[in-house]
């Protein structure tokens, strides 16, 4: 059987164990009502306050305002020159010497290529020969119709062999009037190996150089005016509806950070069946560091819209946020908003209030 010598320690640590147990809980107990205020006086309890409106940052109350603002929409497009030459050549010829380059200015009358007209001379030399034969053969039926002529008029020949050679005299003059058009064809040709600015412009671009071959209806080089510009955009079709000749736009260039005013002056009456857009154009001031192939945007307005703005001096910025003092039966209170475009004195108000409320300004804030 077990001793008691050896079973006292065991019931002193069980009792310790106990009794460690209740003072944690008891520990325990009291922090909950601490933190719970029973054990404090003075609590107070949640809630809001209302602000006063006769504090020292109130003043005076605006109301919500109303506006219809234009509705504005953009066409992208590209800036160009109303006036677009390409240079190519009447005839064929090899390029002797190429006289510009590209962004070279030039007047009409400026010679900008020269052909080899080798060939050309031959053909005219040629032609000039063909023409002294004809005349000649011209001079002989002639002499021939007349002699014949007086030989009918005697009976002296017969009606057929006068009819022989009357029509050999007329085929005579034929065969002269086409060799003197070959000649004047041949002298224009060689009138083309110089090649001529047909207006007053600038070299845009060169597709030519020396030892090439140019060919009629082949472009050699390009020429713009520079003091002709437009802008060009594409509209989407079921915005057409929204743009009229003569009516206002703004043109904003990126590349220079600029802004023009003008009006539309043209408008493709064609869509285009891939974008299903149209082709609308407006007038460009000459200088102002405009360019050819310059990216622009064309605003244009395209109806109105609804929308609601304050004084800005009303919004309180912390950080990201946005707020407003609202009053309300009970007194002002503080409302989060979402503010959209500043107009002079005024910002517009995307989200957080509605038409007809007040808000209230800072106390130094002066009436509208």
């Amino acid at each position: 059987m077990n001793s008691p010598v050896h079973d006292a320690p065991g019931r002193r640590n069980v009792g310790l164990k106990v009794w460690g147990a209740i003072g944690a809980t008891a520990a325990t107990l009291l922090l909950l009502l601490w933190m719970a205020g029973f054990l404090t006086s003075g609590k107070i309890h949640p809630g809001t306050v209302p602000q006063s409106p006769t504090g020292p940052d109130s003043g005076p109350t605006v109301q919500v305002r109303v506006d219809e603002q234009p509705l504005m929409r953009e066409a992208v497009g590209t800036v160009g020159s109303r006036v677009a030459v390409a240079v190519a050549s009447q005839v064929m010829a090899n390029v002797l010497d190429v006289t510009v380059g590209v962004g070279a200015t030039v007047h009409k009358g400026d010679v900008l290529l020269r052909l080899d007209g080798r060939d050309l001379t031959a053909r005219l030399r040629e032609a000039e020969a063909g023409a002294s034969t004809a005349r000649a053969a011209l001079g002989g039926a002639e002499a021939d119709y007349k002699r014949f002529e007086a030989l009918i008029a005697r009976h002296a020949v017969t009606q057929k062999e006068f009819e022989d050679v009357r029509t050999g005299y007329a085929m005579a003059q034929s065969r002269l009037q086409a060799a003197e058009q070959a000649v004047a064809q041949a002298r224009v040709a060689l009138g083309y190996v110089e090649i001529s600015a047909p207006i007053d412009g600038v070299v845009a671009e060169k597709m030519v150089e020396p030892g090439d071959l140019a060919v009629p209806g082949k472009p050699l080089l390009m020429l713009h005016d520079p003091q002709q510009l437009r802008i060009e955009a594409a509209v989407a079709e079921e915005l057409a509806p929204r743009v009229a000749l003569g009516a206002p736009v703004s043109v904003h260039v990126d590349a220079l950070g600029k802004a023009f005013s003008t009006r539309i002056d043209e408008i493709i009456p064609r869509a285009d069946p891939l974008t299903r857009t149209i082709a609308v154009r407006a007038s460009l001031p000459a200088g102002e560091g405009l360019q050819p192939g310059m990216f622009g945007r064309l605003s244009f307005p395209a109806g109105s819209v609804r929308t609601l703005s304050i004084p800005r001096r009303a919004v309180r910025r912390i950080g990201q946020l946005e707020s407003v003092q609202v009053m309300t039966p009970s007194g002002p209170r503080s409302r989060h908003v979402q503010t959209g475009v500043l107009r002079d004195d005024q910002v517009e108000i995307l989200a957080g209030l509605e038409a007809g409320e007040s808000v209230l300004l800072p106390a130094d804030a002066p009436h509208d």
